[in-house]
């Protein structure tokens, strides 16, 4: 209903990412874990809240965006079980990860805001999850709340092309605080973060740090709670596995943005003779191609400098996600698990089908002449796209295999396709659909071509 495509269960954590599961749930406060940041948005519940202009220093002083003193209060209520469940949580990934005391790294901290927003989604899911679903404890939300804007953080230091900061870099709490402020991350597009500075503060110190933790140890947990954690370690495996398929999905979109920096030359510098038919499909795929490519250039994919920027931390996040596993699929190194496999005779026979229908499209054009057509690149592009599609559903499916086995949830019937990772943009709050090539060729061109892990077909819907 939310975004136009039926998708199973059983690939959920390939499509919104584990971290983000738990936003539209309610806990026992009836507020929504997301607050009014919930993705995705239409399903955010009005709920009386109280909200007021920010009084604490610095970049938040009396924003526009005001703060949730609702979301506040509930955290200060809970804050000394939160920081009790943070112990446990971070004592376990701290030992998957084989880590001194000292301090920890972005990539690092990334991966721990990334297993504590994913509690309450492995509580929700496990054993196939519940109808309606049982809410969740506040202890769970308000960890959720105050862990999701430092991730946000950490993300934001990785992946931006233009003051990157390396996964493997590491860093005190005081600098990450630092970098907040400054980089106003503590303003958002609903709200300012609510926290006062001494509490964000002792947060990071123990996130982060690790200090001052001591006295949080022996803290009684809710029993709902202290029967989560005593899953932990599953609920790390099921948030670990999650974060590599979060890596594979963005991983792909990398792939495909090369693809379509390379059609979009190859058609740019296409002609034909005046009145030649076929001119009007080079337009028309050259708009298209281009049209397309504006908004992989916002999504920062465009450039090869941007792209190498993102594949660094998603390579970061797979292979230290596989380390950290107690029975890790796949590959250790994440070139591996994408790396296409050789072309068979199946891509060898997809290849001839797309240059006949092609040759036909663009007849009487330049893309059909010369030793070497431009056509044969074409081809030769789009079969080793499909076979990069291939390994990255591959080994998607194998990620999901593994957590639907650890959730105890029913595993898909329906082959996983590119299509249904793309629902994850339309999710979003802007809900704007993301550029697929084999869309788009299916659109302008009438080359139907569908792609799964183990099988691939082309139909040239003009042919009939």
């Amino acid at each position: 209903e939310l975004a136009g495509r039926a998708v199973e269960l059983g690939y959920l954590e390939a499509i919104v990412p584990v971290f983000r599961i738990a936003h539209p749930a309610l806990d026992t406060e009836g507020r929504q874990v997301g607050e009014a940041n919930v993705l995705p948005s239409r399903l955010r519940l009005e709920r009386d809240t109280e909200w007021r202009a920010c009084p604490y220093p610095g970049s938040r002083y009396r924003d526009e965006a005001p703060m949730n003193v609702t979301a506040l209060k509930s955290m200060i209520k809970h804050w000394t079980p939160m920081m009790a469940a943070l112990v446990l949580v971070r004592d376990e990934l701290q030992d998957r990860l084989c880590l001194a005391s000292g301090g920890w790294t972005i990539g690092q901290l990334h991966h721990l805001a990334c297993v504590i927003c994913a509690l309450p989604s492995f509580q929700l899911l496990h054993g196939g999850g519940a109808s309606p679903q049982v809410p969740l404890h506040p202890v769970l939300s308000s960890l959720f709340r105050v862990t999701d804007g430092i991730r946000r953080a950490l993300h934001e230091m990785m992946f931006d092309v233009e003051r990157t900061h390396l996964p493997d870099e590491p860093i005190p709490a005081s600098a990450l605080f630092t970098h907040v402020e400054r980089s106003g991350l503590l303003i958002g597009k609903t709200g300012v973060c609510a926290g006062p500075k001494h509490l964000i503060e002792e947060y990071l110190a123990g996130m982060v740090d690790g200090t001052d933790l001591e006295r949080y140890r022996l803290v009684a947990l809710p029993p709902e709670v202290r029967a989560l954690l005593a899953q932990l370690p599953a609920v790390v495996d099921y948030a670990l596995l999650g974060v590599q398929s979060w890596s594979l999905g963005l991983a792909l979109w990398t792939a495909q943005s090369r693809v379509y920096e390379a059609l979009i030359a190859i058609f740019d510098a296409a002609t034909a003779s005046p009145g030649i038919t076929p001119i009007t499909a080079i337009a028309t795929l050259r708009a298209r191609l281009h049209a397309d490519g504006v908004r992989i250039a916002l999504a920062q994919r465009s450039r090869e400098h941007d792209r190498l920027v993102h594949m660094m931390p998603l390579a970061y996040a797979y292979e230290t996600s596989w380390d950290a596993l107690r029975d890790p699929p796949g590959h250790a190194m994440f070139p591996d698990e994408i790396a296409a496999s050789p072309a068979t005779a199946p891509h060898h026979a997809v290849a001839s089908q797309l240059r006949t229908a092609l040759a036909t499209r663009f007849a009487g054009t330049d893309l059909v002449t010369g030793a070497v057509p431009p056509i044969d690149w074409i081809v030769g592009l789009l079969v080793d796209y499909l076979r990069d599609e291939q390994a990255i559903l591959a080994a998607l499916v194998a990620r999901q295999d593994a957590i639907d086995t650890l959730v105890e949830r029913p595993h898909p019937q329906r082959p996983l396709t590119v299509r249904d990772l793309r629902v994850a943009y339309l999710l979003q709050r802007d809900g704007a659909p993301y550029p697929h090539l084999l869309d788009t060729l299916d659109e302008v061109l009438g080359l139907d071509i569908q792609c799964t892990a183990t099988t691939f077909a082309v139909s040239d819907r003009r042919a009939s």
